[in-house]
């Protein structure tokens, strides 16, 4: 990860912060972030009513029928998220040019785990889910990530059930 000295808007970015562009995000999960960081400024900011543009923003880019979807599920999912950490999730505005550029340890890892389940890596989803839990109990978490990958359209795998054609081992 390439170190960032100074946004244009003056913030030093912590350490743990990476340039987006080297995290080789798909359009649709970019787009995810951003929809992410209009709803956790609305949790900071109740009078931003910045959920608006969340649903706004994904409506725009994944159309009336899936928008709502994909933001109602990554919304459910962020829910999940807030349960389980302790302390703060830390993320960027979107609405500066230079902090937008960026993701912050959290949102990597939040959005890792998303084009980790959209690629059927459900165990990096669940590494980078724990960290983002701080070792809490994730399950919730990945069940709501991946209800959103599947959403977005993915190769996530569905829930693993023996073959029709296996045979019983008697114990």
């Amino acid at each position: 990860m390439r170190k960032i000295d100074r946004l244009p808007c003056g913030r030093v970015p912590d350490t743990k912060d990476c340039d987006l562009s080297s995290l080789g995000l798909s359009l649709e999960e970019e787009v995810t972030l951003t929809v992410a960081r209009l709803f956790f400024q609305s949790f900071c900011t109740p009078d931003s009513m910045a959920w608006i543009g969340a649903m706004a923003e994904a409506e725009a880019r994944f159309g009336p029928e899936e928008g709502p979807l994909v933001a109602a599920r990554l919304l459910g999912a962020l829910q999940a998220i807030r349960r389980a950490r302790r302390s703060t999730f830390l993320f960027n505005n979107p609405g500066c040019p230079g902090c937008s550029a960026i993701a912050t340890e959290h949102e990597r890892r939040l959005i890792v785990a998303i084009a980790a389940l959209r690629r059927g890596d459900e165990g990096r989803a669940r590494i980078e889910v724990m960290m983002l839990c701080e070792g809490n109990p994730g399950d919730r978490v990945v069940t709501a990530l991946t209800a959103l990958a599947r959403t977005l359209g993915i190769e996530a795998p569905a829930p693993t059930e023996p073959a029709q054609d296996s045979v019983a081992v008697p114990q």
